[in-house]
């Protein structure tokens, strides 16, 4: 798969719902926060249809391929598992998909270019003004709602950027500091997270991924399994 190739993609910032989108070059197209992200075997989609948050204009993911198509599979199908409060805006962003299939829009319209000198926000990457690239200067980078919300202790324990509510599905909190860590930047905590989704799927109760006690877990099942080799 190339970069401009419409696919359907489990979007991050909904909840992971199967979501149309674009594959970008990171290079190019992606803000600072999401290149900062990179993982290792992922490629990048830039959601069509409006951004789950006001801070920016698109939502975008580092997901794992093989992706599905545009073409491939039909709305219909889509939006019977889709919980209605996003399926306005998944009509809207299937809709912009199909114009962009069409040929009516650039596949890459409404997306930044990314200019590497232009001053970014270390945490959301929204450009900076001059006036708040000269204060983010004094705030290791952030800009004063990232700011905000580091000083009220809302972000990441391993990579000090700021989290939002619709990322809190895919953090854990540490049950000794009560600290918060991305899934991508801890493996304790993506297995957390992991846990705690499959847990939600298969209908018990939900609660809050928790590092250490998914780690407890895990160590107990090390033992058995070498226990039994023995």
């Amino acid at each position: 798969m190339e970069p401009g190739q419409l696919v359907w993609a489990p979007n991050s910032s909904r909840r992971d719902l199967l979501w149309p989108g674009v594959l970008i070059d990171s290079k190019e197209h992606a803000p600072d926060y999401v290149r900062n992200q990179k993982q290792t075997g992922r490629v990048v989609v830039c959601f069509y249809g409006p951004s789950i948050a006001q801070s920016r204009d698109r939502d975008y993911a580092w997901v794992t391929p093989p992706l599905q198509p545009l073409a491939e599979l039909g709305l219909a199908a889509v939006i019977k598992t889709v919980p209605s409060m996003h399926q306005k805006a998944l009509h809207a962003a299937h809709e912009e998909a199909l114009s962009v299939e069409a040929g009516f829009l650039d596949p890459f319209q409404g997306l930044v270019k990314v200019d590497p000198a232009a001053p970014c926000c270390f945490s959301c990457g929204r450009p900076l003004k001059p006036k708040e690239a000269a204060a983010a200067k004094e705030q290791h980078g952030r800009c004063s709602s990232c700011q905000s919300r580091h000083e009220a202790g809302q972000h990441c324990g391993v990579c000090s950027r700021v989290w939002f509510d619709y990322e809190a599905d895919r953090m854990a909190t540490c049950s000794r500091c009560s600290g918060r860590v991305h899934e991508g930047c801890d493996a304790k905590a993506a297995r957390a997270v992991q846990a705690a989704a499959a847990a939600e799927a298969a209908g018990r109760v939900k609660h809050e991924p928790n590092a250490d006690e998914v780690e407890q877990q895990h160590d107990t099942q090390q033992q058995q399994q070498q226990q039994q080799q023995q």
